[in-house]
């Protein structure tokens, strides 16, 4: 009885340790076995306020109560009390007005904060998805979860617009039109994220999707930021969750034949069937001509559309191996048991590793 019991707390010892040690370089979580995902006992409550809109036409977050004066919201956690936050919105980070191409909205910002938890605290600056071609900035309000979580924590959290790819709305945009429209609003944040006690010089980009592949493109490809006269050093690190277009030749090579290969007409419509414009727009293209050593996580799920997958793993880990050669601290943690939209729909749950990862990723590089 006694070596049973020696063994399971030497085992409840090892794992946090093993997992989360910071000479691990990349790492293999199964949530169903190791990390499970426990359903809130609210999510009822949750589920009956994500139906609703106040008279004012302001969405619920799903746990959360929302009023909204001029354009400013203001959020009042349900479920645990604690959480509150502010959310300045629709902020134009740039005026389109003499552009016609496309509308100012794909050219704001919201940002989410709370003074009394910042003290010049790191800006996350949240690049959505939807496969370049859709999405917005309320989409992470999906799950609240990842306001409050960076609320918590006393980040301030600015989430983006920019233009949409094969949109009637922006019709002609292209994957550079997406880069320079991130990079103008990193530009803002770095001129005006102290009114709201962030730090302009520590931000951390949050991409997810098709936003993880533009975070880590802005990051690596200098000449964006340059662009718009700031200097990449002002970016401490970069999450990227889950996208397999860091190398898209790569990517596509690995598509043939797997569960995503009825994604291949789309990367390729967007970023040329030649390898020559397919390398331009890969990040990991510009890793090593980076001047500025940003640490990176890359997050990868082995599930997406209801079908297992490895090309946004086997990528990511080459991905990993680059900038780790280049001299870039990098960080790939992969879960096979999670699904592409998983990993922010089950975000913040009891036990969720992507938020352990995450959180241990900020505090290494703080």
């Amino acid at each position: 009885m006694w070596n049973g019991i020696l063994f399971i707390v030497f085992v409840s010892f090892l794992f946090p340790w093993s997992v989360f040690a910071t000479r691990i370089e990349s790492f293999e979580i199964d949530d169903e076995m190791k990390l499970p995902f426990i359903k809130p006992k609210h999510i009822d409550l949750v589920e009956k306020l994500s139906r609703k809109t106040n008279p004012e036409g302001v969405r619920l977050a799903s746990s959360q109560t929302l009023t909204r004066k001029n354009n400013r919201t203001v959020s009042n956690n349900l479920v645990s009390g604690t959480t509150y936050w502010l959310k300045d919105q629709g902020i134009k980070y740039k005026s389109v007005k003499d552009d016609a191409s496309y509308p100012q909205k794909m050219a704001t910002l919201d940002i989410y904060y709370n003074k009394s938890k910042h003290v010049n605290k790191t800006t996350i600056v949240f690049v959505h998805g939807g496969g370049w071609v859709r999405g917005d900035k309320e989409n992470i309000l999906k799950n609240e979860r990842l306001v409050n979580y960076f609320i918590n924590k006393g980040y301030v959290l600015a989430c983006i617009n920019f233009r949409l790819l094969m949109n009637e709305e922006s019709p002609g945009a292209t994957y550079k039109d997406q880069a320079s429209d991130i990079a103008a609003a990193i530009k803002w944040l770095h001129e005006n994220i102290e009114k709201y006690d962030g730090n302009p010089n520590e931000m951390v980009l949050f991409g997810y999707s098709s936003g993880a592949h533009l975070a880590s493109l802005v990051a690596l490809d200098e000449r964006y930021l340059e662009g718009e006269n700031l200097s990449p050093k002002i970016l401490k690190g970069v999450i990227a969750m889950d996208v397999h277009a860091y190398d898209i030749p790569l990517a596509l090579s690995k598509m043939r034949g797997s569960s995503l290969e009825n994604k291949m007409p789309l990367l390729e419509k967007l970023f040329g069937s030649e390898q020559t414009t397919q390398k331009k727009a890969s990040p990991v293209n510009y890793v090593e001509g980076a001047s500025d050593k940003t640490a990176f996580l890359l997050i990868s799920a082995g599930q997406k559309d209801g079908k297992n997958q490895t090309v946004s793993r086997d990528v990511s880990e080459e991905f990993k191996i680059r900038l780790r050669e280049d001299g870039h601290h990098a960080v790939h943690v992969h879960f096979a048991s999670r699904g592409h939209v998983s990993l922010v729909m089950q975000f913040g749950g009891q036990k969720d590793g992507v938020a352990k990862v995450m959180s241990r990723f900020l505090e290494k590089i703080e």
